[in-house]
Protein backbone atom coordinates (compact mmCIF):
# COMPACT_ATOMS: atom_id res chain seq x y z
CA UNK A 1 0.00 0.00 0.00
CA UNK A 2 1.71 3.69 -1.05
CA UNK A 3 0.31 6.42 1.46
CA UNK A 4 -2.01 8.01 -1.09
CA UNK A 5 -4.84 5.40 0.03
CA UNK A 6 -4.28 5.28 3.38
CA UNK A 7 -6.69 7.80 5.84
CA UNK A 8 -4.49 8.08 8.83
CA UNK A 9 -7.26 8.40 11.92
CA UNK A 10 -7.64 11.59 14.20
CA UNK A 11 -5.39 11.36 16.94
CA UNK A 12 -6.73 9.70 20.05
CA UNK A 13 -9.34 7.67 18.09
CA UNK A 14 -7.32 4.97 18.48
CA UNK A 15 -6.26 3.60 21.57
CA UNK A 16 -3.25 3.38 22.78
CA UNK A 17 -1.81 -0.05 24.20
CA UNK A 18 -3.58 -1.49 27.04
CA UNK A 19 -1.88 -1.21 30.09
CA UNK A 20 0.12 -4.34 31.45
CA UNK A 21 -1.13 -6.45 34.32
CA UNK A 22 0.45 -6.52 37.69
CA UNK A 23 2.74 -9.39 38.15
CA UNK A 24 1.67 -12.52 40.20
CA UNK A 25 2.74 -14.83 41.71
CA UNK A 26 2.32 -18.36 41.19
CA UNK A 27 1.30 -20.29 43.99
CA UNK A 28 1.07 -23.97 43.83
CA UNK A 29 -1.90 -25.84 43.54
CA UNK A 30 -2.38 -29.02 46.06
CA UNK A 31 -4.26 -32.09 44.35
CA UNK A 32 -5.29 -34.81 45.63
CA UNK A 33 -6.13 -37.97 43.83
CA UNK A 34 -9.72 -39.69 44.58
CA UNK A 35 -9.45 -43.00 46.29
CA UNK A 36 -11.48 -45.98 46.06
CA UNK A 37 -12.61 -48.85 48.57
CA UNK A 38 -10.60 -51.99 48.12
CA UNK A 39 -11.27 -54.74 45.67
CA UNK A 40 -13.09 -52.84 43.01
CA UNK A 41 -11.47 -50.69 40.26
CA UNK A 42 -12.48 -47.53 38.33
CA UNK A 43 -15.49 -45.32 39.55
CA UNK A 44 -19.07 -47.13 40.76
CA UNK A 45 -21.31 -48.14 38.45
CA UNK A 46 -24.00 -45.82 36.83
CA UNK A 47 -27.14 -47.00 38.05
CA UNK A 48 -30.47 -46.75 34.90
CA UNK A 49 -33.55 -44.67 35.95
CA UNK A 50 -36.39 -46.20 35.14
CA UNK A 51 -38.57 -44.27 32.09
CA UNK A 52 -41.54 -43.06 34.13
CA UNK A 53 -42.46 -42.57 37.87
CA UNK A 54 -41.70 -45.52 40.01
CA UNK A 55 -44.39 -46.25 43.24
CA UNK A 56 -42.74 -47.81 46.31
CA UNK A 57 -45.49 -50.61 47.13
CA UNK A 58 -45.80 -52.39 50.65
CA UNK A 59 -45.95 -55.99 50.55
CA UNK A 60 -48.75 -58.13 50.63
CA UNK A 61 -50.53 -58.31 53.46
CA UNK A 62 -50.73 -62.39 53.27
CA UNK A 63 -48.73 -64.83 51.44
CA UNK A 64 -49.97 -65.60 47.50
CA UNK A 65 -50.00 -69.45 48.51
CA UNK A 66 -53.09 -71.48 50.40
CA UNK A 67 -52.57 -72.99 52.92
CA UNK A 68 -52.26 -76.38 50.46
CA UNK A 69 -49.01 -74.26 48.63
CA UNK A 70 -50.95 -73.85 45.91
CA UNK A 71 -51.11 -70.35 43.75
CA UNK A 72 -53.92 -68.29 44.62
CA UNK A 73 -55.68 -67.07 40.89
CA UNK A 74 -58.34 -64.63 40.77
CA UNK A 75 -60.07 -63.47 38.06
CA UNK A 76 -61.57 -59.63 36.67
CA UNK A 77 -64.41 -59.36 34.31
CA UNK A 78 -66.24 -56.55 33.46
CA UNK A 79 -69.24 -56.24 31.59
CA UNK A 80 -67.60 -54.97 28.60
CA UNK A 81 -66.06 -57.63 27.92
CA UNK A 82 -62.94 -57.31 30.00
CA UNK A 83 -61.58 -60.46 31.26
CA UNK A 84 -58.38 -61.12 32.93
CA UNK A 85 -56.87 -63.70 35.28
CA UNK A 86 -53.96 -62.49 37.93
CA UNK A 87 -51.72 -65.23 39.04
CA UNK A 88 -48.91 -62.79 40.36
CA UNK A 89 -48.25 -59.24 41.16
CA UNK A 90 -49.45 -57.60 37.86
CA UNK A 91 -49.83 -53.75 36.97
CA UNK A 92 -53.36 -52.97 35.94
CA UNK A 93 -54.10 -49.78 33.32
CA UNK A 94 -54.53 -48.78 30.36
CA UNK A 95 -50.61 -49.11 29.30
CA UNK A 96 -49.42 -50.70 32.15
CA UNK A 97 -45.81 -51.25 32.46
CA UNK A 98 -44.13 -53.74 34.83
CA UNK A 99 -41.42 -51.37 35.21
CA UNK A 100 -43.43 -48.96 36.46
CA UNK A 101 -44.64 -50.61 40.31
CA UNK A 102 -41.72 -52.10 42.50
CA UNK A 103 -42.55 -55.64 42.98
CA UNK A 104 -44.79 -56.21 39.40
CA UNK A 105 -44.44 -59.18 37.25
CA UNK A 106 -46.91 -58.99 35.08
CA UNK A 107 -48.52 -56.12 33.44
CA UNK A 108 -52.64 -56.26 32.38
CA UNK A 109 -54.19 -53.65 30.09
CA UNK A 110 -57.13 -53.38 30.94
CA UNK A 111 -59.85 -51.53 27.68
CA UNK A 112 -61.51 -48.45 29.08
CA UNK A 113 -63.83 -47.49 26.35
CA UNK A 114 -64.54 -44.37 28.84
CA UNK A 115 -60.90 -43.88 29.46
CA UNK A 116 -61.29 -43.26 33.03
CA UNK A 117 -58.75 -46.00 33.57
CA UNK A 118 -54.81 -44.45 33.61
CA UNK A 119 -52.00 -46.03 32.13
CA UNK A 120 -50.72 -47.55 35.30
CA UNK A 121 -53.84 -47.11 37.37
CA UNK A 122 -53.26 -50.22 40.11
CA UNK A 123 -51.02 -53.00 41.98
CA UNK A 124 -53.33 -56.53 42.09
CA UNK A 125 -51.28 -59.35 44.36
CA UNK A 126 -53.10 -62.45 45.11
CA UNK A 127 -52.62 -62.26 48.92
CA UNK A 128 -54.06 -65.76 50.13
CA UNK A 129 -57.68 -65.27 50.72
CA UNK A 130 -58.23 -61.29 49.35
CA UNK A 131 -56.59 -59.77 46.27
CA UNK A 132 -54.46 -56.33 47.44
CA UNK A 133 -54.78 -54.13 45.32
CA UNK A 134 -52.65 -50.75 45.51
CA UNK A 135 -53.66 -47.81 43.92
CA UNK A 136 -50.72 -46.23 41.88
CA UNK A 137 -51.36 -42.46 42.08
CA UNK A 138 -54.33 -42.82 39.67
CA UNK A 139 -56.19 -39.83 38.41
CA UNK A 140 -59.17 -41.17 38.57
CA UNK A 141 -59.19 -43.22 42.13
CA UNK A 142 -59.57 -47.03 42.95
CA UNK A 143 -62.43 -48.01 45.10
CA UNK A 144 -63.91 -51.34 46.60
CA UNK A 145 -67.70 -51.98 46.93
CA UNK A 146 -68.89 -55.18 49.20
CA UNK A 147 -72.10 -56.22 49.68
CA UNK A 148 -73.92 -54.34 52.23
CA UNK A 149 -70.78 -52.06 53.19
CA UNK A 150 -70.27 -48.46 52.11
CA UNK A 151 -67.43 -48.15 49.05
CA UNK A 152 -64.09 -47.74 50.61
CA UNK A 153 -62.33 -45.37 48.51
CA UNK A 154 -58.40 -45.90 48.97
CA UNK A 155 -55.94 -42.55 48.48
CA UNK A 156 -53.38 -42.92 46.43
CA UNK A 157 -50.62 -45.36 47.64
CA UNK A 158 -52.47 -46.98 49.46
CA UNK A 159 -53.67 -50.86 49.85
CA UNK A 160 -56.94 -52.91 50.07
CA UNK A 161 -57.85 -55.88 49.75
CA UNK A 162 -60.84 -57.17 47.75
CA UNK A 163 -62.10 -60.45 48.35
CA UNK A 164 -64.41 -62.81 46.25
CA UNK A 165 -67.37 -61.45 44.63
CA UNK A 166 -66.96 -58.27 45.63
CA UNK A 167 -66.47 -55.42 43.20
CA UNK A 168 -62.72 -53.92 41.78
CA UNK A 169 -63.63 -49.84 40.59
CA UNK A 170 -60.82 -48.60 38.48
CA UNK A 171 -61.87 -45.00 37.82
CA UNK A 172 -65.45 -45.71 36.46
CA UNK A 173 -65.07 -49.13 35.18
CA UNK A 174 -66.09 -51.76 37.93
CA UNK A 175 -64.65 -55.34 37.57
CA UNK A 176 -66.20 -58.29 39.37
CA UNK A 177 -63.07 -60.20 41.63
CA UNK A 178 -63.59 -63.71 41.66
CA UNK A 179 -61.26 -66.80 43.02
CA UNK A 180 -60.63 -69.12 40.80
CA UNK A 181 -59.97 -72.85 41.68
CA UNK A 182 -55.78 -74.03 42.15
CA UNK A 183 -55.08 -75.39 38.57
CA UNK A 184 -54.56 -79.20 38.71
CA UNK A 185 -50.89 -79.79 37.87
Amino acid sequence: MDGSDFIVPPPGLVPGEPPAAPERAAKPVERTLPSFAPGRSGPPPLVPTPAGPVVQVPPPLDPAYEVTGERVRWRLVASGGVDAVITGPSVLGRAPRVEDAEGARAAVPIDDASRTVSKTHALAVPAGEALAVTDLHSTNGVRIERAGAEPEELAPGATGLVGDGEVLVLGRLRLLVARLPSPNV
